[in-house]
This record gives C-alpha cells, structure tokens and sequence, in this order.
C-alpha cells in the first residue's frame, strides 16, 4: 500500500484563477441583481417607498444567497465564506455610491459601481477566505472594506 501524500500545491499559483473566477461570478450576480430590480419596478410599481429598501436587499441579498452555488460549481473552496465575505464588500461598495453627486465622470463611475462591485467585491473575498494565504494578504482586504465604510459615513 503506498501511503505518499500529495502535497498541496502553493498559494500563489492557484490565486490568480480562482479570482478570475470569482469575478466572472460577481459579474453574473449582478446582472441577476439588475434583473431583479426591473422586475421589482415592473412588478410592484406602486411601493416606491419600499424601493429603496428593496434594491439593498437585492443588492446584497442576491450575490451572498444565490452566489453560492455558483462559486461551488466554479470550485472556489471555501464557497460559503466567499460568499458571505463578498456580500459584505457589496454591501460597503453599495453604501460608498449612495452619498455622492451624480454629476461629472465621477458621477457615471459612482453609477455604474454598484452593478459591477461584484466583479471587485468578490475575487477580494477569495483573498480574504483563502486558507493558506498569509495574514497580511488575508488582513488587507479586510482594511480595505473598513476603509470604504469609514468612508462612507
């Protein structure tokens, strides 16, 4: 019986991928928070007050409940903290775009965040749930999210 283990491949070298990945899910999950929201003013255009409410919900919601399976079927181990993680880095981006102006270049950058925050938010929380990473690549992240929502206040 032969008992050699096979050794795991090193940190670096699977990263660059598994964020690649990561992006191209946060990519889709926005376009099904995108769909949700149309669907939502198509669907109950009377409740405008609860509108507001309801695009946090889907902008949050969607890419940390539904994204999970699709970072399974992209074999992004772990998924649920990858997931979790990312939904906290949309929600911060989320938060960041509500209190600036429309107008200028910054204006239609701050406008279109929101939708394509998953394509950041998520290969940032593979980083952050990677296991094997070092600490400092695993904290920094987490300083940046900070940052945004300190920002954001």
């Amino acid at each position: 019986m032969i008992t050699e283990e096979i050794p795991a491949p090193p940190f670096g070298r699977l990263l660059p991928g598994r964020m690649g990945r990561a992006a191209v899910v946060g990519v889709f999950s926005a376009s099904g928070t995108i769909v949700a929201i149309i669907l939502m003013f198509i669907v109950l255009p009377d409740y405008f007050p609860l509108t507001e409410l309801a695009m946090m919900s889907l902008l949050v919601g969607i890419p940390g409940g539904l994204c999970w399976p699709a970072l399974y079927l992209c074999e992004i181990r772990p998924a649920w903290p990858v997931a979790v993680i990312g939904m906290l880095f949309v929600g911060a981006i989320w938060h960041l775009t509500q209190g600036t102006d429309k107008d200028g270049f910054l204006g239609i950058f701050f406008s279109v965040l929101p939708f394509l925050g998953g394509f950041v938010a998520y290969p940032l929380a593979v980083v952050v749930a990677t296991p094997r990473a070092p600490v400092v690549w695993r904290a920094a992240p987490l300083v940046l999210l900070a940052g945004i929502y300190w920002f954001a206040a």
